[in-house]
């Protein structure tokens, strides 16, 4: 088996010297600048993506805002409610659950 050209593995001359000596391979610069670019083109769609769905919230709830300010609400009398059980905290004071029933 032959030698791999440096060219081959994406090398620049200057760099193609040391690849032979050592045994780690470097990246071209171009290449280095290419990933870079990929890399924030992918985040940059992801950005974009993610503030118009943004938008698309912002858009339905300013829609259905409008509706619902026309809106009329039935009454419902004492009695229809339901009955709701409020639990709060209470932390070894004294005087908490008077102020809290207050």
């Amino acid at each position: 088996m032959g030698q791999v050209s440096p060219k081959w593995l994406g090398l620049s001359k200057e760099l193609s010297l040391l690849a032979g000596r050592s045994s780690r391979l470097y990246l071209d610069t171009a290449d280095l600048a290419l990933t870079i670019i990929i890399l924030y083109g992918l985040f940059l769609t992801f950005i974009f993506l993610y503030s118009m769905v943004q938008l698309n919230l912002a858009w339905n709830y300013v829609r259905d805002w409008k509706k619902r300010k026309n809106r009329v609400l039935p009454e419902v009398s004492d009695d229809e409610l339901p009955i709701v059980t409020i639990q709060l905290p209470v932390f070894n004071e004294l005087y908490v659950v008077e102020r809290l029933i207050e």
